[in-house]
């Protein structure tokens, strides 16, 4: 027994330092523009304190020094994690204007501190994903094959690494509550951490609502409720001191989220990674065709295919599948995908190709995956070792435009999105149908 656990530890800690090794050689030297508005946002924060979302609208953002006229619309814990980063890394973010070009940079104690947080919580989020497949299937090696294929996944590492964007920071807590809700008896927990997840960012606020629809078919109306205290538990603790300082904190939250989630076109198109509107927004920059109506029906693809996966989670007794592929529904038909919301559709993927017992649904959740890490591969990649840092470090700039074929053809990336959302829509759709539990 204590070879067999030595042996494991053995397996984790060679991956864990096999995935740590690019991204250490590149994170110091790379920055994508969020990195230096974060700084911005952070020090706005420990400026006004808990008066914070007063400000998240950007309309101030020159006077704040922030970078960029983009908002805050992310969670309360999140601003507080930076503000702590914040008082380690006070380096200024260098704003220029040479011959009519803004240019923004950022110190690279900065970059080091929020990048140590992000690869940090890529390394929990790979550990969760090793341990729930493990509990899952009862093996080491799918635990670590499924360990491997998220954590090594260049989309992955390109987002925690290269550009910097903290998704895998609620993927962790929401990893871990569905490890803890599925195969611990404190249930109560698990619902905990989905909280603190949606209190970073709710980006996976799907999946929780999933979650809780199977709590509620398999403990009752009595369980749901409490079930959603302890969601809204840190969500309610989190907000509290915003709100006593700022009582309309969360009414400007809100119209800050609205601003950025009306539907509107995506420029450039590289930076679409939905077929279907990067369609629309290639006909609109390119050929002048109107189809800003398009972006607008984007429910009316997310509604069948969530209530199909609802309908999974209620009949099945055994939910993981169906509840991750909540996630994946929002990604494959949402009107503006980012990058960063890849990342927990690669983690989930990762899970779904052991987890699920139909071979269809195996091969296109490793599809889904496989297609996700190409990105990285053809963008160039380099860019973000030059744009926003002040010395760029030439041999991290031509090792990483060795890596990728760097083209800015948007039809390419058309057909790129348009393969990745035919795919998750496919994964989504052959999940409900080859679920044991489930009637349909």
């Amino acid at each position: 027994m204590k070879t067999l656990l030595d042996s494991r530890r053995l397996w984790l800690i060679i991956l864990v330092l096999l995935g740590l090794i690019p991204r250490i050689i590149v994170a110091p030297y790379t920055s994508g523009s969020d990195i230096p508005q974060f700084a911005g946002f952070a020090d706005t924060f420990l400026e006004y304190h808990f008066h914070f979302y007063a400000y998240c609208d950007a309309t101030a953002w020159k006077e704040l020094g922030w970078a960029y006229p983009w908002p805050y619309v992310y969670g309360p814990l999140f601003i507080i994690i930076l503000g702590v980063l914040r008082l380690f890394a006070p380096s200024p973010v260098e704003r220029t204007v040479v011959d009519g070009s803004y240019n923004v940079y950022a110190p690279p104690d900065w970059i080091i501190a929020v990048k140590t947080i992000y690869i940090f919580f890529d390394i929990v989020s790979a550990v969760l994903i090793y341990m729930i497949v493990e509990k899952y299937t009862s093996s080491r090696r799918k635990g670590l094959l499924a360990m491997t294929l998220y954590y090594l996944n260049p989309m992955v590492i390109y987002i925690s690494s290269i550009y910097g964007m903290f998704d895998q920071i609620p993927l962790a807590f929401f990893l871990a509550g569905v490890y803890v809700y599925l195969y611990n008896r404190r249930k109560w927990a698990g619902w905990i951490l989905m909280g603190v997840s949606l209190a970073i960012k709710p980006l996976l606020v799907y999946a929780v609502l999933a979650m809780l629809l199977y709590h509620y078919r398999s403990y009752g109306f009595n369980k749901l409720l409490t079930a959603l205290y302890l969601v809204f538990l840190p969500l309610a603790v989190a907000f509290s001191p915003y709100i006593f300082a700022e009582p309309e904190s969360l009414s400007f939250l809100m119209r800050a989220a609205k601003s950025v989630s009306s539907p509107s076109y995506s420029v450039p198109v590289v930076y679409s990674f939905n077929g279907i509107f990067s369609i629309a927004f290639y006909a609109w920059n390119y050929v002048g065709i109107d189809t800003s109506y398009i972006l607008r029906l984007w429910p009316v693809l997310f509604m069948p295919l969530y209530l199909l996966v609802l309908y999974a989670v209620w009949r099945t007794r055994d939910p993981l599948v169906p509840v991750l592929a909540s996630y994946i529904v929002y990604t494959a038909t949402y009107w503006r995908v980012n990058h960063q919301y890849l990342v927990p559709t690669v983690a989930f993927a990762s899970i779904i190709m052991f987890a699920a017992r139909s071979k269809v649904v195996k091969t296109l959740a490793t599809v889904t995956g496989l297609i996700a890490g190409l990105w990285p591969l053809l963008y160039p990649i380099s860019f973000w070792a030059k744009v926003h840092i002040q010395q760029p470090n030439e041999t991290v700039a031509s090792l990483l435009n060795t890596l990728s074929v760097n083209t800015v053809d948007p039809l390419v990336y058309v057909y790129y999105s348009l393969l990745l959302t035919i795919t998750q829509i496919l994964l989504v759709l052959a999940i409900p149908f080859s679920l044991k539990d489930t009637r349909l």
